[in-house]
């Protein structure tokens, strides 16, 4: 997918400040062991976000990641967040490696560029093995797409996401003073930057090295992409599932 020399991928994630995980919460409390089956649930966090120092919704806590194996299933436009349309959407291609799961053949699910569509068709997980099948770090992208739980450290300053996949983790700073050197060389994850627009929190990433893919199922990112995850508080009750 790419667009002149670069990749753009915009990831909308909506994270529900202070709805930290039920069983986590307990945990952290001392208060998760013993629950039997059939217990009733804790009751959700009252009151308003917590902030941080600076006023700043304070994203710490431990999260249920979106599990999205599929990022074309739940593709929007990064503008209206409506869901994405675009020319050629749901053609068939016929001539593309059939996906390692399930029996629906490839589509035309995204809107890709002649190297984007290269890439996605000749996709061989089965045949040629994936980087993540090697314990190789996933990316940026999958490790936030991974079915499993991420540990976020807030400050005004910096954020740092712990992975438990693979315990991978990620550190991004806030502060409009810091610079990543210049000479840093390429990476699995990228180096990121954030900062707060409103009380979103827009992280920015790029310098990958071109080895990882944007989901489980296989779309292609290249060492040119420009990550931007948005990452909206909103009260705990407004939250809906999943």
């Amino acid at each position: 997918m790419k667009t002149s020399n670069s990749v753009i991928t915009r990831a909308v994630v909506v994270l529900c400040v202070a709805a930290l995980t039920t069983g986590a919460v307990w945990a952290q409390r001392g208060q998760g062991a013993g629950r039997g089956a059939g217990a009733a649930p804790a009751a959700a966090p009252a009151g308003p976000a917590p902030r941080l120092a600076n006023g700043k919704p304070d994203l710490s806590g431990h999260w249920a990641n979106p599990y999205t194996p599929n990022m074309a299933q739940r593709a929007v436009d990064p503008v209206t967040k409506q869901p994405l349309k675009f020319a050629r959407q749901g053609e068939a291609l016929p001539d593309a490696i059939a996906p390692a799961s399930g029996s629906a053949a490839r589509t035309y699910d995204l809107p890709y560029t002649e190297w984007g569509l290269k890439q996605w068709k000749t996709y061989d997980p089965v045949g040629k093995g994936d980087y993540a099948g090697n314990c190789l770090p996933f990316g940026t992208s999958r490790n936030m797409n991974a079915p499993h739980g991420t540990q976020i450290l807030h400050h005004p300053d910096a954020v740092a996401f712990l992975f438990e996949q693979n315990t991978w983790h990620h550190w991004v700073p806030m502060s409009t003073n810091f610079k990543w050197p210049a000479d840093l060389p390429e990476t699995w994850n990228g180096l990121s930057t954030a900062r707060w627009e409103g009380d979103t929190l827009v992280m920015e990433t790029s310098g990958f090295n071109g080895y990882t893919k944007l989901d489980t199922a296989g779309h292609p990112m290249s060492k040119e992409t420009v990550m931007t995850n948005s990452r909206a508080a909103v009260p705990w009750r407004d939250c809906g599932p999943g």
